[in-house]
């Protein structure tokens, strides 16, 4: 009697006798080959509500205290009026809208010729909680028209921790003057004999960081009018450049951002990332330029060039 193995294809082959036997199968290989469908959208409102939710909210905190702005963030809503016009605010949460009337959730300013609100994280925490928010001003002409409807970028309102508040960076502005494309900020005046504002603060919390990115110096100096030509006095400046690094944000989160806030007479940066070479609050800035980085369709990366709007170290030789 013979024994034999025969081995082909993974299929192995036991003989010891001449009655006929079944062939024993055995694999290493997976029987089934994984197919990747794209998902079928049934319904177009589906298509909306994934973009929409692929966008992040902004983080709004407040560190349940409400004495420390450091750990409370506010923002604002701004409107020109029309002559004799009006208009209405409010606060949308989680997909509620509440007409809002009174200082419950900040600070109501009725101008002269221009209506505001500052919403405050602590206030809106007090009256409903944490959970998602966004805020809405309309305005209207004498006749009672629509002309003008303004919506805030959606944010998370959360509790402060110092973990929650790294990866971001807070930007407070204060704005006077006017904007030849957009609002006007140079009358601030109040009615009832109100005290006016002296500027419009606004602040947002971004994704992002600020970064030191160099000391650019000049030195410049006058030089004896001799064959020599050795200098005879010495000026020297140094000057500190950041780069103010703001993390894939949709246009609806920065485009007010970029055309109204950066214009603004005062610009306030605070970073928030544990990690960073400096801890940065309030440091007074100015825009010198501006690039994105096209990584994502829906969402940019920007990096704005800024430098120190006060602190410049120089060096006089006499």
């Amino acid at each position: 009697m013979v024994t034999y193995k025969v081995k082909h294809n993974m299929v192995e082959i036991f003989q010891t006798n001449s009655a006929p036997q079944t062939a024993k199968h055995f694999s290493t290989l997976r029987t089934t080959i994984p197919v990747f469908n794209e998902p079928s959208i049934r319904e177009a409102e589906d298509f909306c509500t994934c973009i929409k939710n692929c966008i992040p909210d902004l983080k709004f905190l407040t560190d349940e205290i409400g004495t420390n702005t450091e750990k409370n963030d506010f923002f604002s809503m701004y409107q020109n009026s029309a002559p004799s016009g009006t208009h209405t605010i409010h606060i949308v949460i989680d997909g509620a809208e509440t007409l809002v009337t009174d200082n419950t959730y900040g600070t109501y300013f009725d101008g002269v010729v221009f209506q505001g609100y500052k919403f405050e994280a602590y206030k809106i925490w007090l009256a409903n909680g944490y959970g998602s928010y966004y805020f809405i001003m309309r305005s209207y002409n004498s006749f009672g028209t629509l002309i003008e409807t303004e919506t805030s970028p959606t944010m998370r309102l959360k509790r402060y921790t110092d973990r929650e508040a790294n990866g971001t960076v807070r930007i407070e502005t204060q704005k006077v003057g006017s904007l030849r494309h957009g609002k006007k900020y140079f009358d601030l005046s109040l009615n009832g004999g109100v005290q006016s504002r002296n500027y419009w603060s606004q602040q947002i919390r971004f994704p992002g960081a600020l970064k030191w990115s160099g000391t650019p110096t000049e030195s410049s100096g006058i030089v004896n009018n001799t064959v020599n030509q050795f200098r005879v006095q010495t000026f020297d400046t140094m000057s500190i450049e950041y780069d103010l690094q703001l993390n894939l944000l949709s246009s609806a989160q920065v485009e007010a951002f970029l055309f109204d806030d950066l214009f603004a007479n005062t610009v306030l940066v605070s970073d928030y990332n544990v990690r960073n070479f400096k801890v940065y609050r309030n440091l007074k800035l100015r825009r010198v330029t501006q690039e994105f980085q096209p990584r994502v369709a829906m969402r940019k990366t920007f990096t704005i060039k800024m430098t120190n709007a006060e602190e410049k170290y120089e060096k006089y030789n006499d």
